[in-house]
């Protein structure tokens, strides 16, 4: 396998990355139930941050499991708009 295969390879896979973090974004956005449960999950976070308090711990999980969802996501793009 030369370098030019290679790279071809690196470029073929970063793109998948990026397409499917699109897809699964536009997945979130464009199901109403899902979107429910981000902003019913997100909830917590602004009002420790309004209000001072922490969250319980099933709170905690489903923000860990959010950032867990959203990481892949937030690297696989370098340029956000």
């Amino acid at each position: 396998m030369g370098d030019s295969s290679g790279a071809l390879l690196l470029i073929a896979g970063a793109t998948a990355g990026g397409l499917s973090a699109l897809a699964a974004r536009e997945g979130v956005r464009a199901s109403p139930a899902a979107m429910a449960w981000v902003r019913g999950t997100l909830e917590p976070l602004l009002l420790a941050g309004r209000e001072g308090y922490a969250p319980t711990s099933l709170e905690r999980r489903r923000l860990a499991l959010l950032g867990a969802i959203s990481a892949p996501e937030g690297g696989s793009s370098p340029a956000r708009r």
